[in-house]
């Protein structure tokens, strides 16, 4: 088997939609951590005041069943 070059990159038609479902189940970043709230605010009927700090869980969001069909699949 040669190995892949670049001018095979476009060849590979499946490539990116691979890269992406692999990343969707095993993320390179699990959160994102500090998302800083600029001013006073209400989100999910919770009011949260300026200066909270936010996590968002990577992970967690790709497993959601009401947003994916079949998420483990």
């Amino acid at each position: 088997m040669k190995p892949i070059t670049y001018s095979d990159l476009e060849k590979l038609h499946y490539r990116e939609a691979v890269i992406k479902e692999v990343t969707r189940h095993r993320p390179v970043v699990f959160s994102l951590g500090r998302v800083l709230c600029a001013e006073k605010d209400e989100v999910g009927g919770f009011t949260w005041p300026k200066g909270t700090v936010f996590t968002m869980f990577y992970y967690a969001m790709m497993k959601r069943n009401d947003y994916w069909t079949d998420p483990e699949q």
